[in-house]
């Protein structure tokens, strides 16, 4: 038994010293997702930001995080709507899909992707896209928000084939 411990002891001063300090990382959590503390306070940050509407540092920060936790559907969620917010149409787009794609449940990400296609005069998508939403959650003021977006469009369908009858 005195042995086992010599040999182990001699094993643990051969470590390399960053295997001794190692520590656990403190972990957080963001919606349903588990990330660093480091990084939660940089998500935080981004979103402190984005109240304020500086939305070029909060886009600088959520990147930052994306590099660490690409698979996050809330940074996707939140980086797109800031690309949205600065006129970043086909960007936003682009992580209004992914974050549906990596969280398909939530109403959020449909309808960003919904607002994304719109800005982009893709109206066809963008009513499966707020559709889609809809079957998510159908009631509260954000899905009351979307059925005046999706009368909106049906109202300027009828005013184009309207003009275009009298052309």
């Amino acid at each position: 038994m005195r042995l086992l411990l010599v040999v182990l002891s001699i094993l643990f001063l051969q470590l390399p010293a960053e295997a001794k300090q190692q520590r656990p990382t403190k972990m957080m959590k963001i919606g349903e997702e588990i990330v660093s503390v480091e990084a939660g306070d940089i998500f935080f940050n981004a979103q402190a930001l984005v109240t304020k509407k500086q939305f070029e540092p909060a886009a600088a920060l959520l990147k930052q995080f994306l590099v660490s936790y690409p698979n996050s559907s809330a940074a996707r969620y939140k980086y797109g709507y800031v690309l949205l917010s600065l006129g970043q149409d086909s960007e936003a787009l682009e992580q209004a899909k992914l974050c549906t794609k990596l969280k398909p449940s939530f109403f959020g990400g449909w309808a960003l992707l919904g607002e994304a296609f719109m800005n982009l005069k893709q109206e066809d998508q963008a009513r499966e896209a707020y559709q889609k939403a809809l079957t998510i959650q159908s009631t509260g003021e954000n899905a009351d928000i979307i059925r005046e977006h999706l009368n909106d469009m049906t109202e300027m369908a009828k005013q184009k084939e309207a003009e275009a009858a009298t052309v």
